[in-house]
């Protein structure tokens, strides 16, 4: 989850500043726990066939459900949202950026979605937004694939008006789409990320584009 929020966050952060995440991240059953992929198809064959659960065997209803994360001892967040909050926290320096993340459980076997809110401390414009997007290293804004801007070989056909995590499986990127500008709250921007978790491109694409990003702080 963080490696795929780093790569969007990344050139924002360069040209503005991010100071603020709100993100809820639709985790596949491939990160979660496992086996978790044998566990989905079985529940989901199971209710297809109209056979209902065993509880003894499966307490937690994931088929065709949306479950949040549970929170660990002592603490309402879940480790995996604390885990988000530090890694961004250390990959962006000082001033520290804060994230606030909430992990669901999404009925997916592969791909990791989500919906993302973060505020800028210089506002942007939202072509300005888009341009940044567009020009990031490992990132493909939907709907602009056909700019030679936009995107590395081979994932063209990619671009959708909207994306989902299923749609993009095979490809390295990280895609961004529904980017929206807060009227009510300027340097606030609101949008959708998706990419496949099962691709180790995507840590190295996120290296990569810190290593942009932080170039004049590590000066």
């Amino acid at each position: 989850a963080t490696a795929g929020l780093a790569v969007v966050l990344a050139p924002l952060h360069e040209a503005a500043r991010v100071r603020r995440v709100v993100t809820t991240v639709l985790a596949p059953a491939s990160v979660r726990e496992t086996g978790g992929v044998e566990r989905l198809s079985r529940q989901s064959v199971s209710l297809m066939q109209g056979l209902g659960l065993d509880e003894d065997e499966d307490p937690e209803h994931l088929a065709f459900n949306l479950r949040p994360f549970g929170p660990g001892p002592g603490t309402p967040w879940a480790a995996d949202e604390l885990l988000v909050a530090r890694e961004c926290a250390a990959l962006f320096g000082e001033p520290p950026v804060e994230v606030m993340a909430t992990f669901v459980r999404a009925p997916v076997f592969y791909g990791m979605a989500q919906c993302v809110f973060l505020e800028t401390e210089d506002p942007l414009a939202l072509e300005d937004v888009h341009r940044l997007l567009q020009q990031g290293r490992g990132l493909v804004l939907a709907g602009a694939a056909a700019d030679d801007t936009a995107a590395e070989p081979g994932i063209a056909e990619l671009a959708d008006p909207s994306p989902g995590p299923v749609d993009i499986l095979g490809s390295d990127a990280v895609h961004v789409a529904r980017v929206r500008l807060d009227p009510a709250r300027p340097g606030s921007i609101a949008l959708w990320l998706c990419f496949d978790d099962q691709r180790k491109a995507v840590a190295s694409n996120a290296v990569a584009t810190l290593e942009v990003a932080l170039r004049d702080a590590r000066a």
